[in-house]
């Protein structure tokens, strides 16, 4: 009785989510074992539970409070195979940034947030 209550607990927290696009695009576009990096802790804690078994989640965030972000981005994309995926808002560094050392090959707008992958030339 309980699994079957949490499940549907959880079916309902993910149909309400505002990243719910993203995890529908990810689920249907990026292989099992991608890499996909998620700008900001919030967004992470809402992606987790429902694609950790399935990708390599990891989170960086480019506050000027913590340590640089480029180092953290650069160790994030260089464990992955394949393409990175990036998950951010629309205007975060993050995606700029992963254009001097990857090509783009796929770029959703999702709103505030963009989805974005990308290959190594």
């Amino acid at each position: 009785a309980v699994v079957p209550g949490f499940r549907a607990y959880a079916q309902s927290r993910y149909q309400a989510s505002s990243h719910r696009p993203a995890m529908d695009a990810l689920q249907a576009q990026a292989r099992p074992g991608a890499t996909i990096i998620v700008g900001e802790q919030e967004a992470y804690e809402h992606l987790y539970p429902y694609l950790h078994r399935r990708f390599r989640l990891s989170e960086v965030e480019t506050y000027d409070w913590l340590p640089a972000w480029q180092p953290r981005l650069a160790a994030a994309a260089a464990d992955s195979t394949g393409t990175v995926w990036l998950y951010a808002r629309a205007d975060s560094p993050l995606h700029v940034s992963m254009g001097g050392e990857y090509r783009a090959v796929a770029d959703q707008p999702m709103g505030d947030w963009r989805l974005t992958a990308w290959e190594r030339p």
